[in-house]
């Protein structure tokens, strides 16, 4: 094999060129996709406004049940390190898959509104600390279980909160709110056994 020539340069050059327009043909495709996905969102001038309010107030109720659902899988992950009964485990790891559940019906719902869920880093730091600092002297199974009653607990109050101040909501959002609720509240009882 000889040195490449001019020829070759070209050839490739011209490759390359084709695949660039290519590419950028498709992702200009794709942007265009996700521009009319996100316009579901913004209110037509024929909407009324009734209807921009249920949305708003829909997407706030989801948006909440998402963060429920997220926080409670985050708290589950890092005190799922200092367990050490077997049994409470296995009852964490349902609920933390039951909670994934949640999480994804409510970030569903967010993207049929076309708004992608988001979590907050600071509030999973500040949840991480909030853990580690209530672990540090007392890792006991009871005093975990009582965490987790007192999270719950927060969560429904929270989930009654946002649902009182959006009442016009769409009925997935609100079912699937009611729904997290009574699973919470499924929670507390389940884990009383372990106080």
């Amino acid at each position: 094999m000889g040195l490449p020539t001019l020829f070759s340069y070209r050839k490739y050059y011209v490759a390359l060129k084709q695949e660039s327009l290519w590419l950028s043909y498709h992702i200009g495709m794709c942007i265009e996709n996700l521009n009319k996905k996100c316009k579901m969102f913004q209110p037509n001038r024929k909407q009324n406004q009734e209807e921009t309010m249920r949305n708003y107030q829909e997407i706030n109720l989801l948006k909440e049940t998402r963060k429920n659902a997220s926080m409670a899988i985050n708290a589950i992950d890092t005190l799922m390190g200092k367990i050490y009964n077997q049994e409470f485990a296995y009852e964490l790891t349902a609920q933390r898959n039951r909670f994934r559940d949640f999480e994804q019906k409510a970030a569903a719902g967010l993207w049929e509104h076309g708004l992608m869920a988001r979590e907050s880093n600071l509030e999973k730091a500040m949840l991480w600390g909030a853990i580690q600092a209530n672990t540090m002297l007392n890792i006991s199974t009871p005093h975990v279980a009582d965490m987790m009653i007192q999270g719950n607990t927060k969560g429904i109050a929270e989930l009654l909160k946002v649902r009182h101040n959006n009442k016009n909501t769409g009925s997935f959002a609100n079912e699937l709110a009611e729904e997290l609720m009574d699973f919470e509240e499924e929670n507390i009882e389940r884990l009383k056994r372990f106080l």
